[in-house]
Protein backbone atom coordinates (compact mmCIF):
# COMPACT_ATOMS: atom_id res chain seq x y z
CA UNK A 1 0.00 0.00 0.00
CA UNK A 2 1.45 3.43 -0.64
CA UNK A 3 1.09 6.61 1.04
CA UNK A 4 -0.55 8.84 -1.96
CA UNK A 5 -3.64 8.29 -3.85
CA UNK A 6 -2.57 7.33 -7.86
CA UNK A 7 -3.98 9.96 -10.03
CA UNK A 8 -4.40 9.52 -13.80
CA UNK A 9 -1.85 11.56 -16.35
CA UNK A 10 -3.98 13.32 -19.06
CA UNK A 11 -2.85 13.33 -22.60
CA UNK A 12 -2.12 16.93 -23.63
CA UNK A 13 0.15 17.47 -26.65
CA UNK A 14 1.61 20.72 -27.58
CA UNK A 15 -0.83 21.36 -30.29
CA UNK A 16 -3.22 21.31 -27.15
CA UNK A 17 -1.34 23.74 -25.76
CA UNK A 18 -0.80 25.96 -28.29
CA UNK A 19 -4.58 26.32 -29.18
CA UNK A 20 -5.05 27.12 -25.20
CA UNK A 21 -2.85 29.64 -25.89
CA UNK A 22 -4.35 30.57 -29.20
CA UNK A 23 -7.77 31.70 -27.74
CA UNK A 24 -6.30 33.00 -24.26
CA UNK A 25 -4.43 35.37 -26.24
CA UNK A 26 -7.40 36.49 -28.39
CA UNK A 27 -10.68 38.44 -27.67
CA UNK A 28 -12.79 35.69 -27.06
CA UNK A 29 -12.53 33.11 -24.13
CA UNK A 30 -16.32 31.65 -24.11
CA UNK A 31 -17.69 32.75 -27.29
CA UNK A 32 -15.97 33.41 -30.93
CA UNK A 33 -14.41 31.18 -33.72
CA UNK A 34 -12.50 29.51 -31.44
CA UNK A 35 -15.69 28.43 -30.33
CA UNK A 36 -17.47 27.77 -33.27
CA UNK A 37 -14.73 25.63 -34.93
CA UNK A 38 -15.32 23.23 -32.24
CA UNK A 39 -18.61 23.35 -32.02
CA UNK A 40 -18.83 22.03 -35.60
CA UNK A 41 -16.05 19.38 -34.82
CA UNK A 42 -17.71 18.35 -32.30
CA UNK A 43 -21.06 17.97 -33.19
CA UNK A 44 -22.19 18.99 -36.94
CA UNK A 45 -25.87 17.35 -36.77
CA UNK A 46 -26.50 20.41 -34.05
CA UNK A 47 -24.11 22.67 -35.71
CA UNK A 48 -26.28 22.72 -38.80
CA UNK A 49 -29.35 24.32 -37.30
CA UNK A 50 -27.45 26.29 -34.11
CA UNK A 51 -23.52 26.98 -34.32
CA UNK A 52 -22.58 30.92 -33.68
CA UNK A 53 -25.98 31.19 -31.88
CA UNK A 54 -24.70 32.05 -27.94
CA UNK A 55 -28.06 31.86 -26.49
CA UNK A 56 -27.64 28.04 -26.92
CA UNK A 57 -24.08 28.17 -24.87
CA UNK A 58 -24.41 27.79 -21.01
CA UNK A 59 -24.21 30.67 -19.00
CA UNK A 60 -22.25 28.41 -16.21
CA UNK A 61 -20.24 25.29 -15.91
CA UNK A 62 -21.39 23.04 -13.48
CA UNK A 63 -17.75 21.25 -12.45
CA UNK A 64 -19.42 18.94 -9.27
CA UNK A 65 -23.02 17.95 -9.68
CA UNK A 66 -25.15 17.49 -6.46
CA UNK A 67 -25.27 13.10 -7.10
CA UNK A 68 -21.10 13.69 -7.39
CA UNK A 69 -21.90 15.73 -3.90
CA UNK A 70 -21.25 11.97 -1.58
CA UNK A 71 -17.99 10.79 -3.00
CA UNK A 72 -16.94 15.09 -3.15
CA UNK A 73 -14.04 16.16 -0.14
CA UNK A 74 -13.24 19.83 0.39
CA UNK A 75 -9.01 20.03 0.55
CA UNK A 76 -9.19 23.98 1.09
CA UNK A 77 -7.95 25.19 -1.86
CA UNK A 78 -9.54 22.69 -4.09
CA UNK A 79 -12.22 19.65 -4.06
CA UNK A 80 -11.76 16.39 -4.95
CA UNK A 81 -14.12 13.71 -6.34
CA UNK A 82 -13.02 10.08 -5.37
CA UNK A 83 -13.24 7.11 -7.61
CA UNK A 84 -15.93 4.70 -6.19
CA UNK A 85 -13.84 1.99 -5.96
CA UNK A 86 -10.80 2.61 -4.25
CA UNK A 87 -8.22 1.17 -1.77
CA UNK A 88 -9.46 3.94 1.02
CA UNK A 89 -12.24 4.98 1.87
CA UNK A 90 -13.69 8.51 2.14
CA UNK A 91 -13.02 8.50 5.62
CA UNK A 92 -9.55 7.31 5.56
CA UNK A 93 -8.71 9.77 2.48
CA UNK A 94 -9.97 12.81 4.37
CA UNK A 95 -7.38 11.48 7.40
CA UNK A 96 -4.52 10.84 5.03
CA UNK A 97 -5.40 14.27 2.78
CA UNK A 98 -6.51 16.78 5.95
CA UNK A 99 -9.62 16.81 3.97
CA UNK A 100 -13.39 16.71 4.85
CA UNK A 101 -16.53 15.63 2.74
CA UNK A 102 -19.46 18.20 1.33
CA UNK A 103 -22.65 18.19 2.83
CA UNK A 104 -24.89 16.20 0.48
CA UNK A 105 -26.62 17.37 -2.47
CA UNK A 106 -23.51 19.66 -2.77
CA UNK A 107 -22.74 21.52 -6.19
CA UNK A 108 -20.33 23.83 -7.23
CA UNK A 109 -20.58 25.73 -10.50
CA UNK A 110 -19.01 28.65 -12.23
CA UNK A 111 -22.65 30.52 -11.42
CA UNK A 112 -22.47 30.09 -7.36
CA UNK A 113 -18.55 30.64 -7.28
CA UNK A 114 -17.55 33.87 -4.96
CA UNK A 115 -13.86 33.47 -5.86
CA UNK A 116 -12.29 34.45 -9.04
CA UNK A 117 -9.00 34.80 -10.81
CA UNK A 118 -7.72 38.09 -12.00
CA UNK A 119 -6.28 38.24 -15.85
CA UNK A 120 -2.81 38.53 -13.75
CA UNK A 121 -3.42 35.08 -11.55
CA UNK A 122 -4.52 33.44 -15.00
CA UNK A 123 -1.74 34.29 -16.56
CA UNK A 124 0.84 33.63 -13.68
CA UNK A 125 -0.80 30.16 -13.92
CA UNK A 126 -0.34 29.67 -16.97
CA UNK A 127 3.56 30.35 -16.91
CA UNK A 128 3.77 28.45 -13.63
CA UNK A 129 2.15 24.87 -15.72
CA UNK A 130 1.61 25.74 -19.25
CA UNK A 131 4.42 27.97 -20.78
CA UNK A 132 7.09 29.38 -18.61
CA UNK A 133 7.61 31.67 -21.58
CA UNK A 134 3.84 32.67 -22.21
CA UNK A 135 3.39 36.68 -22.71
CA UNK A 136 0.76 39.08 -23.93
Amino acid sequence: MTDYIPYGRQDINQQDIDAVIEVLRSDWITQGPAIERFEKAFSPQLCAENCGDSSMRKNHEEMITISDSFATVDLGSYYAILPIQSRYTTEQYCDIMGASPVPLGFSYNSGSNKQFLTVEELRELIKIHVDPKFRV
